[in-house]
């Protein structure tokens, strides 16, 4: 170890009670982290969502070009990269458009690492309480950036004799303050404890070397996004100053409100790099390379659904029923709905799909005004938010079919399947 365990203690301590107090002083509360934008898509991609049959994916390139460059490009300009997690998206022909705009993957699971490889990210990080032994070895043996997220993880490091360049994710303790009104919990569910039983292994393990450390929060810590993830870096810094040998420290996603807000997100990463300087004078240690790894940022808001009103609710509150099932291909999708016309207009009611299965429910975030404008049978709805966490969590309750998925680019569309686009 580095430097005293008691005084990284200390600066940890000191790190939760900065946070909070930063919070409270901005009066901050537990907010809707999924709150959609209610924006609806450009008029020729309407148009083309028209014509289709129903249900159907489109992916709208340009949108999604421009939200990773910004981000990419941003994150550059003080020298942190960007990873594009699986978990959010596993759409071999979208991948690879993330691949040529130079983003890198993570994987949770050999399943996901043979899709990075297959599309061909050039660098490939994993962490993940699945990878067993063989499963180790193989991602070492292939340059892969391996994050040991439990002792037992450890300790197969150790029994396979790879313990130079050590990756280690370790749990994040959530500031009260800054807890998200969907994570409740201390500390994050995965990774190692930062704690005493941590410096115990680690002290009587000097062979093993840490080059890289992990801290994910996902959506858990947003009540202030900005400063969470400034705290998160901070965290691991201080965490890195216990080794004195860790160059890179992969700071996971959870940035979707950040990256709504632009101005925020330049102002935190400002606020990020003046950390890494101030690690870098105290410690006389050479910068640690930053990673932000984000899923939803990326993608989520560059995807809608299409789908066609099958029946109507005309008693009580407005309510449709559509020919895809949320349950099937939308369990975490907060979305906002248009409905396809001349003029389309958004309707603000409860939309099911066709199972018989009660809450197979789109969930919502408004509720609508008495009177509200109902859609007809036959009307299309044009469904923002669908391009995270949607068919990864595909399934066919009930024997539907799942969504075609496609291209929307220059001002066309194009049926995509399974092919990597090279």
């Amino acid at each position: 170890m580095n430097q005293s365990w008691r005084e990284t203690q200390a600066a940890l301590q000191r790190l939760l009670e900065q946070a909070d107090k930063k919070a409270a002083a901005r009066g901050l509360e537990p907010k809707h982290l999924f709150e959609p934008p209610v924006e609806s898509a450009e008029e020729r991609l309407a148009e083309a969502a028209a014509e289709l049959p129903t249900p159907a994916i489109i992916w709208d390139v340009a949108k999604l070009q421009r939200n990773v460059a910004w981000i990419r490009d941003l994150l550059a300009e003080h020298g942190f990269g960007l990873n594009a997690g699986l978990k959010a998206c596993a759409n071999p022909t979208v991948l690879s458009l993330l691949r040529d705009w130079g983003l890198h993957a993570d994987a949770m699971s050999m399943g996901e690492y043979h899709l990075a490889k297959e599309v061909g990210f050039d660098l490939i990080s994993a962490t993940g309480p699945s990878f067993r032994p063989r499963d180790i070895r193989t991602l070492l043996d292939d340059g892969v950036l391996f994050d040991a997220q439990s002792y037992t993880q450890l300790e197969q490091l150790v029994a396979l004799d790879r313990t130079k360049e050590v990756g280690v994710r370790f749990q994040v303790p959530r500031p009260a303050a800054l807890r998200s009104s969907a994570v409740q919990s201390e500390r994050s569910r995965f990774g190692v404890p930062f704690d005493e039983r941590a410096h115990d292994w680690f002290s009587a393990a000097p062979d093993v070397e840490v080059s890289r450390i992990r801290v994910h929060t996902s959506e858990g810590l947003s009540a202030d996004a900005g400063l969470a993830l400034e705290y998160r870096t901070r965290l691991a810094l201080a965490q890195a100053a216990a080794f004195g040998t860790v160059r890179e420290i992969n700071l996971g996603g959870g940035i979707l409100a950040l990256a709504r807000d632009p101005e925020q997100f330049k102002e935190t990463l400002a606020g990020m790099a003046a950390a890494v300087e101030e690690h870098v004078s105290h410690s006389s240690a050479a910068a640690p390379h930053l990673w932000l790894e984000p899923g939803a940022a990326l993608l989520l808001d560059s995807a809608y659904l299409v789908t066609e009103v099958v029946d109507v609710d005309a008693y009580g509150a407005p309510a449709v029923v559509v020919d895809a099932s949320p349950w099937n291909v939308a369990p975490w999708a907060y979305a906002s709905f248009h409905v396809l016309g001349d003029e389309p207009w958004e309707f603000i009611g409860d939309v099911y799909g066709p199972t018989l299965y009660e809450n197979d429910r789109f969930r919502q975030t408004k509720q609508p005004e008495p009177g509200a404008r109902v859609p007809v049978i036959g009307d299309r709805l044009l469904v923002n938010c669908f391009g995270a966490y949607t068919l990864t969590h595909a399934r066919r309750f009930g024997r539907f079919p799942l969504p075609e998925e496609y291209l929307f680019a220059d001002g066309e569309l194009t049926r995509i399947g399974d092919e990597v686009i090279a």
